[in-house]
């Protein structure tokens, strides 16, 4: 069982987990307070731990947040941890919700300002996330971390 602060910090709503967060209380959390987002997410697992929570379960937290979370343009979602167990779970949501057509970034950081840095950063210009890309066009390469390798082939 975790204990969960929400706060509003800067047009940023943190989710402050401490303990070993539980599916059921990621759904909770996510139907109590998402209506509130005004812009970005930061849940830092710094003190928290979200390995109980199965790949199955993410999927469902994905459409969850998605159905929840009120549109902006630029939003972003980040999630910090230190511990590599619990980072490696946030990377693997990340690339979830990019390949369930969540319309907002995800991305998985170990330092809580590194993520602030992000959120603060401005968007690409073309939002389009590489395997989209790939899908639109095969004769772009893309490397395994989704950067393109090159827009120009002979």
């Amino acid at each position: 069982m975790a204990n969960i602060t929400v706060e509003q910090v800067h047009g940023v709503t943190i989710v402050l987990i401490s303990g070993k967060l539980t599916f059921e209380e990621a759904i909770d959390t996510i139907n109590n307070y998402y209506h509130m987002v005004t812009r970005h997410i930061i849940w830092d697992f710094t003190d928290g731990d979200a390995t109980q929570i199965t790949p199955d379960q993410f999927r469902k937290i994905i459409l969850t947040a998605n159905e929840y979370r009120p549109f902006k343009e630029d939003g972003k979602t980040a999630y910090v941890s230190t511990v590599d167990s619990t980072y490696g779970m946030a990377r693997m949501f990340s690339i979830l919700a990019e390949f369930s057509d969540i319309p907002y970034p995800h991305r998985a950081f170990r330092d809580f300002e590194e993520a602030v840095e992000w959120l603060h950063s401005p968007p690409p210009l073309y939002p389009v996330s590489a395997r989209k890309l790939r899908m639109k066009n095969e004769r772009f390469p893309i490397r395994k971390d989704g950067m393109i390798i090159s827009s120009i082939r002979q």
